[in-house]
């Protein structure tokens, strides 16, 4: 009976043996290194110093595209709460995979992304694969990454503007303008799209390219107000308010269009009227009230 349970005993000894070089063995090879150090600690210490010609920097660029399957499954962490408080006490190094607060993992995967821009454009299978299923916090970073990465991500991104999620639809709009930044083209096609939601977008976020003119800023505006889809229309007149008192221009068109027949669009337009007027108001007053 004795030797039965020091059998049992050696047995399970072993098991827990094999079980930790298991955990010791997947830590070492999860991540690509540089100098014997792995991607996660050089960017710790790059978030330490955030200096582009340091040695972090330079050992990231080095590891290059060996970095992008760890870069993304850092940005697109998740919170794990029993398995991240698990690997804290097998092996602290794992914890970069699995914490349970990923607010960190995607910190420092920006930063990779960030350094690494276009030689990260392996990682975008990965990026892209389950986004529609991450939380708003994830699916947020994921899409920096993305824009990181610049020109190679644009095809993907534009095949993303078919996509039936409203917020996959919305980020994809956003990351095309910023990679897209100073091309008037990229706005003419998406205003064409077919899809509400894609000309929607473009039109609210239009007042932030700041190489379009005001005052052609204001003329697509208006010209969105009549698309024949009223999310689109109703963007369109939300886009006004952020030109603020540039915007003034567009009050005559606003009145007259405040008696259509639209209910959703006919509060929009009363509500961007009252702002714009109230920006104008404020901005002839504030030189009254120098003098």
């Amino acid at each position: 009976m004795k030797t039965l349970r020091n059998r049992i005993l050696l047995r399970a000894f072993f098991l827990f043996v094999l079980l930790a070089i298991g955990c010791a063995l997947f830590s070492y090879f999860s991540e690509p290194r540089y100098k014997g150090r792995p991607l996660s600690s050089w960017l710790r210490e790059y978030d330490q110093n955030r200096w582009d010609q340091s040695e972090a920097a330079i050992a990231i660029r080095a590891i290059g595209t060996n970095a992008a399957p760890t870069l993304a499954k850092m940005v697109s962490a998740q919170p794990q709460f029993s398995l991240g408080r698990l690997t804290q006490k097998l092996r602290p190094r794992f914890e970069i995979l699995s914490s349970s607060e990923p607010m960190e993992n995607h910190r420092l995967a920006m930063h990779g992304f960030r350094l690494l821009g276009p030689t990260a454009s392996n990682a975008l299978p990965l990026l892209l694969k389950s986004f529609d299923d991450l939380r708003s916090q994830s699916t947020h970073y994921v899409f920096m990454a993305i824009e990181e990465i610049g020109e190679p991500a644009l095809p993907a991104l534009h095949r993303l503007l078919t996509s039936t999620n409203a917020e996959t639809q919305r980020y994809a709009v956003i990351s095309i303008l910023t990679i897209k930044r100073d091309d008037l083209a990229t706005v003419t096609n998406l205003l064409a799209h077919p899809a509400p939601g894609v000309r929607g977008e473009t039109y609210f976020w239009i007042h932030t390219r700041r190489h379009i003119p005001i005052e052609n800023q204001l003329q697509i505006l208006l010209r969105g107000i009549d698309d024949p889809h009223t999310y689109a229309a109703q963007r369109a007149v939300i886009g006004l308010r952020g030109l603020s008192c540039y915007a003034t221009n567009a009050l005559p068109r606003l009145y007259e269009l405040q008696s259509t027949t639209n209910a959703r669009l006919a509060r929009e337009i009363t509500t961007a009227v009252t702002r714009i007027e109230k920006h104008f108001h404020v901005s002839n007053s504030a030189p009254a009230r120098a003098r």
